[in-house]
């Protein structure tokens, strides 16, 4: 029997490649088939992959972040950037999360 942590691992690797492969996909069924689809496929698995993650996080200490790291830093530091950007912007909800009128 595999171990919760392996097939965590497993789960993100597949979901990630998912995530690469969906430039390749096409759904007829819709209005928009280039775009709709393939975002909400996108937002699907990238959820799954994220909270595999969280969970291997969690029961794995070390599958935790170095923070000390340079690029995990600059990146952290770009997030607290744009947060504070969306939330002075005209319309706060939609800076920060958005809409789907584009699809």
């Amino acid at each position: 029997m595999m171990s919760l942590q392996s097939v965590l691992q497993k789960s993100i690797l597949f979901f990630s490649a998912c995530i690469l492969g969906i430039a390749i996909y096409v759904d007829g069924n819709v209005i928009y088939p280039f775009l709709f689809s393939k975002a909400i496929i996108f937002q699907v698995f990238a959820e799954i992959t994220i909270a595999a993650y969280a969970i291997l996080y969690y029961i794995d200490r070390s599958y935790r972040i170095d923070w000390r790291n340079p690029l995990i830093f600059v990146n952290g530091i770009f997030g607290v950037l744009m947060f504070i950007t969306s939330i002075t912007g005209i319309d706060a909800s939609r800076s920060l999360w958005s809409t789907s009128q584009w699809m």
